[in-house]
């Protein structure tokens, strides 16, 4: 239920860090740097003059270059630091994920910790104990929950650091980049735990790296860029005007030899060592024509075109569709066809599908090339190249059923064409 009372006000705030003297200085060169600034410390301003106001009940996305002040932002309304200048208020309890490990003692245990972090968010005992079934179903950690939470990967600490915040009943629940760290099942459990929240009332403050998933999750959304407020208005329309701006500063400083093609289609996150550089990344038909919208049931490929500067002696070409919400499917060539043996040249990769097996709706596609033998763990390993939701395109249905309560339907088969040119 959202309000027109605003539960999140900004009145002309700054924050700022005092300077510490360079960790390389000596230490005469260290009290002479302190003596200079004693009186009129070194700041850095990550935060200049922002107003603003949040109602009760509304889900507001915060976009940005790393940098901006999305985090810093975060910990103001959570009372985690003091603005340097202006008034904020909130008019309620908030809390949630900013820092995985803030909140956590890595010696206590994750039932322990449960303890721990649900009373800094501000819950009495009593309900912590009513709830303590709930947040371990959600967690899902097993016996791991009776283990000290140093031992847990950042997946795990995700995991109990979210059940605990979406059990806590807060006011305004903040999530800070933290879905990006969980696999796809927990993202979509994440999110649909979102959605209970914010149809309850909760006020929702997200901070995301990819617009398209702010977009699914906001209604609106908040553009910072320098410490300050660039854009407010739609999540729909900021997202798309945050993604522009990538793709201008993309093309300022893309090389010569890179085709626009790929740019233009807004790699959000690129990762890669440079071996392999996709050029162009498409979708076509059975006609073989381009197409962005295709309909059940028809064949389609998508095709790469990509340099290969130095000598790859094993590679898979692995890609990813996802809904908006969630992660639908991946696979990788090696499975079906072996690894790919690379020499320094220009290839055509095609991914082909006898008929388009995916259910009515708007995907998006991440590809990439990495050795077969971190294939599984795109995000953290070794990788040739690779983009993230680099295109989105539509599946239409041709009649029946358009609706199932799954996304894939099985029984699709991919065939993987290199062409040396």
């Amino acid at each position: 239920m959202k309000s027109t009372k605003p539960i999140i006000s900004f009145e002309g705030v700054w924050k700022a860090y005092r300077l510490h003297p360079p960790a390389s200085l000596s230490l005469p060169q260290r009290i002479g740097y302190t003596l200079r600034h004693l009186w009129k410390p070194e700041l850095l301003e990550v935060l200049r003059d922002l107003t603003f106001q949040i109602g009760a009940g509304e889900s507001v996305a915060l976009l940005g270059m790393n940098g901006c002040g999305k985090t810093t932002l975060l910990k103001l309304i959570c009372g985690i630091t003091r603005p340097t200048k202006g008034k904020i208020t909130v008019d309620g309890r908030a809390g949630g994920l900013i820092e995985l490990t803030s909140g956590f003692h890595e010696d206590l245990t994750g039932w322990e910790n449960i303890y721990l972090n649900a009373t800094l968010l501000g819950l009495p005992r009593a309900e912590i104990n009513r709830r303590l079934r709930d947040i371990v179903e959600f967690a899902e950690l097993g016996d791991f929950i009776h283990s000290p939470v140093r031992h847990y990967s950042w997946g795990m600490l995700l995991r109990l650091g979210f059940a605990i915040a979406v059990h806590a009943d807060l006011d305004v629940l903040v999530v800070d980049e933290a879905l990006a760290v969980g696999d796809g099942y927990f993202q979509w459990k994440c999110l649909k735990k979102i959605e209970e929240l914010k149809a309850g009332g909760t006020t929702l403050l997200f901070v995301s790296h990819v617009p398209a998933q702010a977009e699914a999750v906001c209604e609106r959304a908040l553009w910072l860029e320098g410490g300050g407020i660039r854009e407010d208005g739609p999540a729909s329309v900021v997202a798309r005007h945050y993604s522009e701006s990538i793709v201008k500063r993309l093309c300022a400083d893309a090389p010569s030899n890179v085709s626009l093609e790929v740019i233009a289609l807004v790699p959000h996150v690129r990762l890669g060592d440079g071996e392999i550089r996709m050029r162009s990344v498409y979708l076509q038909n059975g006609s073989g024509e381009r197409v962005n919208s295709l309909n059940h049931g028809e064949p389609w490929e998508i095709v790469v075109t990509a340099d290969v500067t130095e000598r790859v002696e094993k590679a898979t070409l692995t890609f990813q569709l996802d809904l908006p919400n969630r992660a639908v499917v991946k696979a990788f060539s090696h499975h079906i066809s072996g690894p790919l043996c690379l020499t320094p040249g220009s290839y055509e990769f095609k991914v082909r599908f006898p008929a388009m097996r995916l259910y009515e709706g708007t995907y998006y596609l991440s590809i990439g090339f990495v050795p077969p033998d971190v294939a599984s763990h795109m995000d953290d390993s070794k990788v040739y190249d690779g983009f993230v939701h680099i295109l989105s395109f539509s599946v239409k249905s041709r009649g029946g059923s358009r609706f199932s309560t799954r996304a894939l339907d099985l029984g699709a088969s991919v065939e993987i064409e290199a062409v040396h040119s």
